[in-house]
């Protein structure tokens, strides 16, 4: 599904929010430009965006700062058990660049295999929220795969920046992770399933202790 917000940044709240289906994408770009015309041409400062995800609730998951506003983040943050604050100091994360294209995100090892940390996939707040998107298992909403083996797909429309995290699945558990990104080749010519040197290369993240 598509979701077309109109927001606003100062408010921290939306305005507006739209729902097409995936076929009606161009009526829904149609849609993003006449809003950003009006507003350029009121002075009105929005930000007008198009999310992708398979339904609301996986896209309210992964887009949380549209839908709570400054003070509910904060209330939010200061009800979180101090057990989670510590994982959260005890997590690492890594950033990782992609250029146009689809990838496998795949958990690969854990140092503790009866506790493996959890690991986390995001697009970084930093890159535009249309340049890539995550595609879950249908039973999922929640980008985060929890022992190794799991793995999640990443569609970028443009060079994109991913963010990794670890965080331990128990207090004082272990971080050390490793995590493989590979290009997924599509195509009906052969030679794009070529393995070697013409073969695009994956990446490895290594998560210490």
């Amino acid at each position: 599904m598509l979701f077309l917000i109109d927001y606003d940044r100062r408010k921290g709240q939306i305005v507006k929010m739209e729902r097409y289906d995936d076929s009606e994408r161009n009526r829904a770009n149609e849609e993003r430009l006449s809003l950003e015309i009006n507003h350029i041409r009121s002075g009105v400062e929005r930000e007008v965006v198009i999310l992708e995800a398979a339904n609301e609730a996986s896209m309210r998951n992964t887009h949380r700062r549209y839908f709570e506003n400054w003070e509910t983040l904060a209330r939010n943050e200061a009800q979180i058990d101090p057990r989670d604050r510590l994982a959260r100091k005890q997590q690492q994360q890594h950033s990782v660049d992609i250029d146009r294209g689809l990838f496998l995100v795949r958990y690969a090892t854990a140092a503790d295999t009866t506790n493996p940390p959890l690991i986390g996939v995001s697009l970084d707040p930093r890159s535009d929220a249309n340049s890539a998107m995550l595609i879950l298992h249908p039973d999922d909403d929640r980008p985060i795969l929890s022992r190794p083996g799991s793995s999640l797909v990443v569609r970028a429309l443009e060079r994109s920046t991913l963010l990794i995290e670890s965080t331990p699945s128990r207090a004082n558990g272990s971080t050390a992770a490793s995590v493989r990104i590979e290009p997924l080749i599509q195509g009906n010519d052969t030679d794009n399933l070529t393995v070697g040197p013409r073969a695009p290369a994956g990446i490895t993240l290594m998560m210490t202790a």
